[in-house]
């Protein structure tokens, strides 16, 4: 059987809200250690993070319009995360099957 793991957050991105909730436990006592993220493990990790936070508001849209509303987030992201020279960003996101 493996070893069990303290009550706790595992493998976490620490945004600025999770650090301000480090910051009140540690007031009252508690101990956490965090880790510097490995920019080998960065891709994936934040590629998670960004996942958990768009797919619940994606699943959240209704109404007869609402895979229209949701393909509106695809050139938001790319005005985030492409600066032209990535190919993938390139890719006209029209032509995906899903």
């Amino acid at each position: 059987m493996p070893p069990t793991r303290p009550p706790g957050l595992y493998e976490e991105l620490v945004t600025r809200r999770l650090e301000a909730a480090l910051e009140e436990i540690r007031g009252e006592g508690w101990r956490d250690e965090v880790a510097t993220l490995d920019p080998a493990e960065a891709p994936g990790v934040l590629a998670r993070f960004v996942h958990d936070l768009v797919e619940p508001l994606l699943g959240s849209l209704s109404g007869d319009d609402r895979t229209a509303r949701q393909l509106t987030i695809e050139p938001h992201v790319k005005t985030l995360f492409c600066d032209g020279s990535w190919s993938l960003c390139r890719r006209d996101a029209s032509t995906t099957k899903g």
